[in-house]
């Protein structure tokens, strides 16, 4: 068709849940410990880092409108699939790719070797 198959963004949030999947975050609280360099976390953040390239992927955007330019080819049909919050559904409706409601599909993050 054209279009990328997945847009990552590169904003750090965007790996939350890769971490979770692994059964980790960046700190542990109750241990008042930073975890972020922990097994875990490397592999969730190896997950995440994997998606910015390689066939299908679109390379990662840096720039400070990163958002809106992933958000734009969405909306726009020019990449098949993003992550993004259910904050955005009503803006994904106003672009040209999904006129049909129903061709917007909504799934969680695949969940990581924890489950």
């Amino acid at each position: 068709t054209g279009a990328d198959g997945y847009w990552a963004s590169t904003a750090g949030y965007y790996a939350q849940p890769f971490l979770y999947g692994e059964g980790t975050d960046t700190v542990d609280a109750e241990g008042k410990k930073i975890t972020v360099n922990a097994p875990a976390a490397k592999k969730g953040y190896g997950t995440w880092l994997s998606l910015f390239d390689g066939k299908g992927l679109h390379k990662a955007d840096t720039t400070a409108d990163a958002y809106a330019h992933i958000q734009e080819a969405f909306v726009s049909g020019k990449v098949a699939s993003i992550i993004q919050g259910p904050w955005e559904i009503t803006n994904f409706y106003k672009g040209s790719a999904f006129k049909d409601k129903n061709n917007l599909g909504i799934a969680t993050v695949p969940a990581g070797s924890t489950g």
